[in-house]
């Protein structure tokens, strides 16, 4: 049990040791559970391969989208990562999955350095996006033995918008070229909500399946959702997060998507005919 809480505490954390930074170019993937073809993520995700379950929740269970975060931006190496402040004004955001309950850590972004049309991890009915957000939750009351003790909530980005996208704008403004490694943390002073993040989607239509983390070391322990609607940035401001400076390469800061063979994949019923419910 404590040991596999301490893998809990680490994975959320979005801090890696000087020890186990990883490189994207440097192939991760081909060691450990990240080389497993059994859960890992990310993976494609198709609603016309689907049938929809009419046993998935009407809508992606979160509360407290309203509730007004001030976060603390970062520079991880892999990614940039916001982390809500701790304290007792800490605004608490969860998400409810089946009837477990999970809790807010942080959320962060992936995107490609090379190619801006494939930056996202998951490829959504065939075509990848420009980027991708993950919102992470960790498990309120971990049970020794449960499988799924983080669920992740994914947003597909994609850069087709003329104007700046104002929410995401308080994030990206805090100056990304100039965020390295040893930084540290620069603390947005505008707060900002989920449901300001989430802005435009319909939380009735989404997949729902088992998987990985999409870092090393990719411990199969999520429950992930990924929202079917996208969320649209300027071009400008997808160039802000390119402008990140990353360890490694200015390629791809995703992992490949993987097979489906045993993720338990499910697509809500939101938007779609009843004919397709189970």
């Amino acid at each position: 049990m404590f040991s596999s809480l301490c893998l809990v505490i680490f994975c959320v954390s979005g801090v890696l040791s000087a020890g186990l930074h990883f490189k994207y170019d440097r192939k991760p993937w081909l060691m450990g559970a990240c080389k497993s073809t059994v859960r890992q993520s990310p993976i494609v995700l198709s609603a016309q391969e689907e049938q929809c379950d009419a046993r998935l929740e009407e809508n992606v269970n979160l509360v407290g989208v309203k509730e007004e975060l001030f976060v603390s931006m970062m520079n991880t190496g892999h990614s940039l990562q916001a982390v809500p402040t701790v304290g007792d004004e800490m605004r608490v955001v969860e998400i409810f999955v089946g009837e477990k309950k999970y809790v807010l850590k942080q959320f962060h972004f992936h995107w490609s350095g090379e190619d801006q049309h494939q930056g996202s991890e998951h490829k959504l009915d065939g075509n990848f996006g420009d980027a991708e957000m993950h919102f992470v939750f960790d498990q309120d009351k971990p049970t020794e033995g449960v499988r799924d003790t983080l669920a992740v909530l994914g947003v597909i980005i994609k850069a087709d918008s003329e104007t700046d996208h104002e929410d995401f704008g308080r994030l990206f403004d805090v100056g990304l070229a100039d965020l390295n490694v040893t930084s540290g943390k620069v603390n947005v002073t505008d707060g900002i909500t989920v449901e300001d993040l989430l802005d435009g989607v319909d939380l009735a239509r989404y997949y729902r399946y088992e998987g990985s983390l999409t870092t090393p070391p990719c411990s199969e322990m999520v429950a992930w959702t990924v929202l079917r609607d996208t969320v649209s940035i300027s071009r400008a401001q997808l160039e802000q997060l390119r402008s990140l400076p990353l360890i490694g390469t200015v390629g791809n800061h995703r992992k490949p998507t993987e097979p489906t063979p045993d993720h338990n994949l499910k697509v809500s019923c939101g938007g779609e005919e009843d004919d397709r419910k189970k």
